[in-house]
């Protein structure tokens, strides 16, 4: 019941990597969205996520027998993310970042509560800030937030999904420039 995914492992700026880490946690809530429509439709039931989002440095390797080696990350990073998580049940919310990771965002958000609280096992108080959007359209996660509902029509994929995509954010055409 945890998904932990970890962003800037090939370099990349942090302005890059938080911002991806944004739009990936923004895109996980529209697609749970579509989700709980069915299931509330057929099952009368909605599933729930939580999101906790932090920027730091972190150990990243491979550990295990040689048979079964898996890649992990410790450190603080990785704890402290996991402590913004938690927060979420006793805030009312669903997606909190650190003051660390909006710093390095490059972008205007749209956000909802603040918290200044102490984490358990972290001394001190942190700044958490509810993440609601992007204050501005971005391309990129209209061109994610979309894909999916294209692809069911696949016969009609290619040429439906660069018109609605266009229409929607004709910023978007320079992501699919081919030189």
């Amino acid at each position: 019941d945890e998904l932990v995914a970890w962003f800037g492992l090939n370099g990349g700026s942090p302005q890059a990597n938080c911002h991806n880490a944004l739009r990936a946690a923004l895109v996980m809530q529209a697609l749970l969205r579509e989700v709980n429509r069915g299931l509330k439709e057929d099952f009368n039931i909605e599933l729930g996520v939580s999101i906790g989002l932090h920027y730091g440095a972190a150990i990243v390797g491979t550990i295990g027998h040689t048979s079964h080696r898996q890649l992990t990350a410790v450190g603080d990073t990785i704890n402290l993310a996991k402590r913004v998580e938690s927060m979420n049940r006793e805030c009312g919310t669903t997606l909190l970042a650190t003051k660390e990771l909006l710093g390095a965002v490059p972008v205007q958000l749209r956000t909802g509560h603040q918290v200044r609280t102490p984490l358990k096992g972290f001394t001190g108080e942190y700044e958490l800030t509810e993440v609601l959007g992007f204050a501005e359209r971005d391309a990129l996660l209209i061109v994610q937030g979309t894909a999916e509902q294209l692809l069911g029509q696949a016969d009609l994929f290619g040429p439906r999904f660069y018109e609605n995509v266009f229409a929607l954010a004709p910023e978007a055409a320079a992501l699919f420039k081919r030189d």
